[in-house]
């Protein structure tokens, strides 16, 4: 054997023999020096499972509810396998608490055989099992686990042990041990065997933090776990906004008040809940309406242990389970002292759950282990078909759009100057989830794209949007079909002239559900309306859809459109339709076609009392269809006569040709132009004026020729 190994066999030993006269249970026994190993490893704290006592410290010294209960047991001698498993029976049958953990130490070499026995039996019992065991080779692992425990063990062999052993035995054995080359290997091997997120609720906490911390970091990964982009942690600096609000939750919780976040659509009402669960110190767990497909009353409490697993960024598997489900049992006699919170999230969106008995179910395991509950839904359906069921009382909290000076507040910080944009603008811009998608859509420093935002220009990207960030329930494709169905309806009862109003409709359980479109109406029934903020909007796609009939039909599309446009004139929506529909054709793929956006700008082209304050509005949709627009500006400058608004025509093709992509359209059709003439030369000049003679003779004279 080389000298050095000869040497730290013998440093070794006189490290077992300490360990070996160390008295076997109590504080300052060999129990009390597992302690330490085990608390210097994890930072977690750990308390004697007989005696109550952490360390040191004396029986009437308070201890942290949170610590882990633990019972160690020494061997130097053969290990009797059923002795060893008895005892951690025994532990189950003794000790309640809600982390246990059993450690089997040893002098000797524990073998594989009973080894894997005592992690079977421990994973039966939701009790975690540690074994310290005396290898000869590389190293001992209990002299391992001593050696990183540093000064704290050396100072407690000292302090317990022969006056045979000093201190400086046992600072030789350490450094030796620390040299050694398998040291740090088996360093990690050891706390890898640790577990520590079943083993302690302390680290549970901190990494159901990180897990929280990640997934409320990015748009991505909120989208992945929550279905919606709420990166609540992506803009400290906005960190401020709604500060009151939080607080009154964060006070209401802090009472032992449960909280029902209300507020209209895109108030922010799940954001403002993502920001407090974000914030929590204790356990929390954030889900959504949609998780809750086919759980029962009866299976929350599986559902409950799955999302804790999840949450706290763990394995599932049957002794994690156990495990979880050990510590809600324990909870209820000894509540952790960092509450548990949960979070429901937009339960409105799973109208056909019963969401009176799951909450009720929910409060009730909560209320036991003195958790708290918070839910996000719309106030229509809360109070129509959750609120008359629970066995519970909730403090209702209304979460209300942003304020003026929160709404500027978030407009100057994405460098959006506040003139670019006018009243209206403004106001639609006060609705939380609106400005979000206006600030993700459009660019920040381009002024003419936020002067020619329109309520329905955002309510259209809030539709483009609501598939991908699950805004809506149902499928693009689905919601757009309702809206034009709808609308198509309103102009079908205004054009018969029905005295039902035009805007409420009966029956349609889908559409009862409160959107950013439909809304649910007060009294008895499924009684509910197309929001007239989203009429405009719906009576474009309406329009176009109609001229696809008629187009799949060969009807002429110019009769159709008048026709169409007639109880559209009624309700004195012209103008805002045609805008809405231009806006859909050229924008929505699905709807896009040549022949009905040329219809579009033809009828638009000869529309009577235009203002002129929405032409940065009319560029910003046709500039989606740049060669289809000089397409129709070509055929109206072709003409005899000169249309109504061909002069927007004419300085839209300006402010197209102006952007690179709209130059490298522009640009072949200047080509394609200047290469034409006109063979019929009456016709030509008829297109002119004959004005008066002596003033083309002046225009002709050699004083005003320029030449080249």
């Amino acid at each position: 054997m080389p000298p050095e190994n000869i040497i730290i066999s013998e440093r070794l030993t006189d490290l077992k023999d300490a360990l070996q006269v160390l008295k076997a249970t109590g504080s300052d026994g060999f129990e009390g020096f597992v302690r330490i190993i085990l608390a210097e490893l994890t930072g977690i704290p750990f308390r004697l499972a007989a005696s109550g006592l952490q360390g040191g410290m004396d029986g009437d010294s308070a201890f942290q509810q949170d610590s882990v209960s633990f019972e160690a047991k020494r061997y130097s001698k053969n290990i009797p396998r059923n002795e060893v498993l008895t005892k951690i029976i025994d532990v189950v049958r003794s000790n309640g608490a809600t982390d246990r953990l059993w450690v089997l130490g040893a002098t000797i070499e524990v073998s594989t055989q009973l080894a894997s026995a005592i992690q079977e039996a421990g994973n039966q019992h939701a009790i975690s099992t540690f074994i310290l065991d005396w290898t000869e080779a590389p190293l001992p692992l209990l002299a391992v686990a001593a050696t990183a425990a540093g000064e704290p063990a050396i100072d407690f062999l000292s302090n317990h042990c022969s006056s045979e052993h000093n201190r400086d035995t046992f600072s030789q054995a350490f450094d030796e041990a620390y040299r050694h080359p398998s040291f740090y290997n088996l360093l990690h091997k050891l706390k890898s065997n640790l577990n520590l997120s079943t083993l302690a609720l302390a680290r549970s906490i901190e990494l159901n933090k990180a897990w929280r911390a990640t997934s409320f970091e990015s748009e991505g990964d909120a989208r992945e776990q929550f279905g919606q982009a709420l990166a609540v942690n992506a803009n400290p600096k906005l960190s401020s906004l709604r500060t009151s609000q939080r607080d009154q939750v964060k006070a209401s919780l802090q009472s032992g008040q449960n909280i029902i976040l209300t507020g209209g659509e895109g108030h922010g009402k799940s954001w403002l809940a993502a920001q407090i669960c974000y914030d929590h110190q204790g356990l929390a767990l954030f889900t959504s309406a949609e998780q809750f497909d086919g759980i029962t009353p009866e299976s929350l409490n599986e559902y409950l242990i799955n999302l804790l697993i999840k949450q706290t960024g763990d394995v599932s598997d049957d002794a994690t389970k156990l495990r979880w489900s050990h510590r809600l049992v324990a909870w209820q006699s000894q509540p952790p002292t960092s509450s548990l919170l949960i979070v429901v999230d937009g339960i409105n969106q799973r109208q056909s759950l019963r969401w009176d008995r799951l909450l009720n179910g929910l409060q009730k395991r909560l209320q036991a282990i003195r958790g708290y509950l918070i839910v996000t839904v719309r106030p229509q359906f809360w109070r129509k078909s959750v609120a008359p069921g629970l066995a519970f009382k909730a403090t209702q909290i209304d979460v209300p759009e942003w304020s003026p000076s929160e709404r500027n507040q978030l407009l100057e910080y994405f460098g959006i100057k506040l003139g670019w944009l006018d009243d209206a603008a403004l106001h639609t811009l006060s609705n939380p989830r609106l400005l979000g998608v206006a600030i993700t859509t459009l660019p920040h420093q381009d002024s003419e794209a936020w002067k020619g935002l329109t309520t329905d220009r955002i309510l259209m990207e809030h539709l483009r949007a609501s598939q991908r960030d699950n805004f809506e329930r149902e499928m693009l494709s689905e919601l757009t079909a309702r809206l034009s169905i709808h609308a198509k309806e309103v102009l079908e009862r205004v054009s018969m002239s029905s005295k039902m109003p035009p805007l409420h409709f009966e029956g349609d359980s889908n559409s009862v559900i409160e959107t950013r479109f439909f809304r649910t109406l007060p009294g008895p029934g499924d009684a509910y309306e197309l929001r007239s903020e989203g009429l405009t909007l719906a009576l474009g796609y309406a329009l176009i859809d109609q001229l696809w009939q008629a187009q799949r039909a060969d009807l002429d599309l110019n009769e159709r459109m008048t026709h169409l446009i007639d109880p559209i004139c009624a309700m004195d929506r012209t103008v805002d339709v045609m805008f809405s529909a231009i806006m859909v054709c050229a924008i929505d793929p699905v709807r896009f076609d040549q022949s009905i956006f040329f219809a579009l700008l033809d009828a638009f082209s000869n529309l009577q009392n235009v203002d002129d304050q929405r032409f940065e509005e009319f560029v910003e949709a046709v500039k989606n269809q740049p060669t289809e627009f000089f397409n129709a500006l070509e055929a109206f400058t072709l003409e005899r006569e000169r249309r109504i608004n061909q002069d927007w025509f004419t300085r839209a093709a300006f402010e197209i040709a102006a952007t690179e992509e709209g130059w490298s359209i522009a640009k072949t059709f200047i080509h394609r132009w200047l290469r034409c003439y006109n063979k019929n030369v009456a016709d030509q000049v008829s297109r002119y004026s004959k004005g008066n003679l002596i003033t083309h003779k002046a225009q002709l004279s050699p004083e005003s020729v320029l030449y080249f």
